[in-house]
């Protein structure tokens, strides 16, 4: 199958480019992965092929040299015999059937070396191939997401953002202006207790002193403090 290494690396070279921008459409991956994907197949049919062809020129080698051997054996007894034509023809024979496995040895080489390129041209190609595969994940991955965006973009189109952001706002605003106050330190607490106590003072500073018999002090306005009585009715 000669030529067969050619014609696959003018393939492979015509096939997806790894410098092809990331951002290639769901279509062009597709067919890129359709097309590395064929060709995989041709490379691991070809390897196959050429694997089969070797097998067989291995069993021609065998054969060869097995009938080679007879003919060594063979000449050797014809000249035990004292036939020494025959024994000379015997030995031409194995001479040209050396030449044969000479050739066949070096086809077999030819043939093995053309195999282990095939198998490592589909090495790479499979790692295209899985290459290509993880970048389709990739995009359809974007894809459903720039979907997903794009219906939620549509669903909010009647939606006054900014309105929506002043309630929000606002709504924050009277949250915490009725929030509860957080309790005063011990410091604050003892001053307004030190203020009330001042205002207390001062209202009794204010109080009129009462008239006789109605103790010492009358309420602000003329109002007479009220005295406790005892059982008979008289002020005590």
């Amino acid at each position: 199958m000669p030529g067969i290494i050619d014609r696959i690396a003018r393939a492979f070279g015509s096939q997806s480019d790894d410098s092809k921008p990331a951002g290639d459409t769901r279509s062009e991956l597709e067919d890129a992965y359709a097309q590395q994907t064929e060709l995989l197949q041709q490379v691991r049919r070809g390897a196959a092929g050429v694997a089969s062809s070797r097998r067989q020129l291995a069993a021609q080698q065998a054969d060869l040299a097995a009938e080679i051997d007879s003919l060594t054996a063979t000449a050797h007894r014809l000249l035990d015999q004292g036939q020494d034509s025959l024994a000379h023809e015997a030995l031409v024979r194995k001479q040209a059937l050396l030449q044969q496995l000479a050739g066949l040895e070096t086809q077999h080489a030819q043939l093995q070396r053309e195999e282990e390129n095939l198998i490592l041209t589909a090495t790479r190609l499979q790692a295209k191939v899985d290459s290509i595969r993880t970048k389709q994940s990739t995009v359809w991955a974007q894809y459903s997401a720039a979907e997903a965006s794009a219906r939620v973009t549509a669903a909010l189109g009647g939606i006054d953002l900014g309105a929506a952001g002043a309630v929000v706002q606002r709504a924050d605003e009277l949250l915490h202006a009725t929030a509860v106050p957080e309790p005063l330190a011990a410091d604050e607490l003892r001053a307004a207790a030190a203020d009330e106590l001042a205002a207390i003072r001062a209202a009794l500073a204010d109080r009129a002193p009462a008239a006789p018999g109605e103790g010492s002090y009358q309420q602000p306005g003329g109002y007479p403090s009220t005295g406790v009585t005892d059982s008979t009715g008289e002020r005590a």
